[in-house]
């Protein structure tokens, strides 16, 4: 499964989340938007059915904490370090390329 590039945005890469956790594909997550968008949903968590269902009868503070669990930094060697999602790369490359650009455009 290809991840999106949502947690090198979120500046989030050395979480457990991304690190150890299975991520949904950006398609998956594009079908759940949409489905959402179709039923006329206010919100939608693609791939968390089970956080958003335990989130309803859990008291905040327990559901605040393993949330807070899962975007500590991973300890565990190995894991996801870089996207294998192809657009991600493909921007990542042209943003190092453009700061570097700049970098030396500097007097």
């Amino acid at each position: 499964m290809l991840p999106t590039d949502f947690f090198r945005k979120a500046e989030a890469e050395d979480t457990v989340n991304y690190r150890e956790k299975e991520l949904g594909s950006p398609e998956e997550v594009a079908t759940d938007a949409f489905d959402a968008l179709m039923k006329g949903e206010r919100r939608v968590v693609s791939g968390a059915k089970m956080h958003v269902a335990m989130s309803s009868v859990l008291p905040d503070h327990t559901v605040a904490g393993n949330l807070r669990k899962q975007m500590e930094p991973s300890t565990k060697p190995g894991g996801r370090t870089e996207p294998d999602h192809i657009p991600s790369k493909e921007e990542r490359d042209l943003y190092k390329k453009e700061s570097q650009e700049v970098k030396n455009k500097r007097p």
